[in-house]
């Protein structure tokens, strides 16, 4: 598992990023891009859209993101005509989510361009509903956590609640909270299973969410910064309670052991189609490139457990690498997941 951030400095990133950041509900008549692709939101600034937030114009927009791209590199003019024609043609309120740097002379960016139901329930609010669990049960403990450009992860153990999947072979119940703030997930929280031996992480095929959907938001037809009003702040303790309630769900003793079965069952199950083939066709189902190919393949040989709960773990000890990004790491993470609770007829598939 990739170490990522302590969780002291998690908090003081979330800190730092929730006092950089402000909301904008602005109609898109109010927007204008310039010729250098940057957004001008009238009476209020000049902001330079993230990659994300350029994705999130075009496809609102309509228009082909390889279009869009080519015209943002080679004629910036010809894409603000693009852009400016659709924003006036078809007229809605849009959250816009920016940025100020930690320079004061930078540009601050527009990170993302999302639907005025969009429900903002930021890094810092997860973290205060999260927070109380992880620091006050003693034996919990946060094994990793990180905030990419997209989002938040934390990767925790309850010590006291392990089992074994064979004699030596020991796993302890986790699990993996996230966030995006930028319309690229739900707040989700999910079941982990660590592996002691290898100190692996897997993580499983289901989650509990809280999708980030709500009412309208703004009622100005001017841009209107989006502050926290009492309707506001009471949706957010209650928020923060079911953060709370779906963090101790995660961890019921009995999900944990259904895993563990789940997970024995699959130490029975043997590779018997030819190795290689067996990587390429589970590299053309999760989407892994060359070089994570290559590592599952050495992991699994110098595991010396040609069986699917091999295969699992030969997955997951790729996301050790410490120089993937942390959003590969829980992609492999939840490949990994995946095979250990395969069903046969899907492994026989696959094998």
């Amino acid at each position: 598992m990739k170490k990522g951030l302590s969780i002291i400095e998690l908090a003081q990133k979330v800190t730092e990023q929730s006092e950089k950041a402000k909301d904008y509900i602005a109609n898109s008549l109010l927007m204008k891009m310039n010729n250098e692709a940057k957004i001008i939101i009238k009476d209020t600034g000049i902001f330079a859209p993230t990659e994300l937030a350029h994705n999130q114009m075009a496809e609102r927009l309509g228009i082909p993101a390889k279009y869009y791209n080519k015209m943002k590199t080679e004629t910036p003019a010809l894409l603000a005509e693009n852009v400016n024609t659709w924003f006036s043609k078809n007229p809605e309120k849009r959250l816009i989510r920016t940025m100020n740097s930690a320079m004061p002379e930078k540009m601050p960016s527009m990170r993302a361009f999302l639907s005025d139901r969009y429900r903002p329930y930021d890094n810092f609010l997860v973290m205060e509903g999260a927070l109380p669990i992880l620091m006050q049960h003693k034996d919990l403990e946060v094994l990793s956590s990180e905030i990419t450009e997209t989002k938040l992860y934390i990767q925790a153990v309850n010590k006291s609640l392990q089992a074994e999947v064979k004699v030596g072979d020991v796993v302890q119940a986790g699990i993996v909270l996230s966030n995006s703030e930028v319309g690229l997930g739900s707040v989700r929280v999910e079941t982990l299973i660590y592996r002691l031996v290898c100190s692996n992480g897997m993580i499983r095929p289901e989650s509990i969410r809280k999708n980030h959907t709500g009412k309208r938001l703004g009622i100005e037809d001017d841009v209107t910064m989006l502050y926290a009003n009492d309707t506001i702040l009471a949706d957010n303790k209650a928020f923060q309670l079911r953060v709370r309630d779906m963090m101790n769900h995660a961890f019921m003793s009995e999900k944990f052991l259904e895993a563990v079965e789940l997970m024995k069952n699959s130490t029975t199950r043997e590779i018997k189609g030819e190795v290689n083939q067996v990587i390429e066709n589970v590299s053309e189902l999760y989407g892994f490139d060359a070089i994570a190919k290559d590592s599952i393949l050495k992991n699994l040989i110098s595991g010396g457990d040609l069986t699917q709960y091999g295969l699992g773990n030969a997955i997951t000890a790729t996301a050790n690498n410490e120089t993937l990004p942390y959003d590969r790491v829980i992609e492999l993470e939840r490949a990994g997941g995946d095979i250990f609770e395969m069903p046969s007829s899907k492994w026989a598939n696959l094998n």
